[in-house]
């Protein structure tokens, strides 16, 4: 695991077609995830893996280097919306 500002860029325009990826709430269990976010990563390459997380486990998240990007999933209907209206609009095509 390498930390990379460029891999966490929250701002930067997705392409369509992208996985994302709702992370777990523990910061035990975000570790123990990573090597499965590893694998998807190799394999699909090309496409886009955004990570949606709660703010205690953001900066975890930004130092990985396999997603595209790091979305943050602030708490209550404010956030399940703002995360919804963000993922339409990146047109990502799985979510896990």
């Amino acid at each position: 695991m390498t930390g990379s500002r460029a891999s966490a860029s929250a701002d930067a325009a997705l392409p369509p077609g992208g996985i994302l990826l709702c992370s777990v709430n523990w910061i035990g269990d975000a570790l123990m995830a990573m090597p499965a976010v590893q694998r998807l990563r190799r394999r699909a390459p090309d496409r886009p893996l955004v990570v949606l997380a709660k703010p205690p486990l953001l900066a975890l998240w930004r130092l990985h280097a396999a997603p595209s990007a790091v979305w943050p999933f602030a708490p209550g209907w404010r956030g399940v919306l703002d995360a919804a209206r963000r993922a339409r609009a990146a047109r990502l095509a799985a979510a896990y």
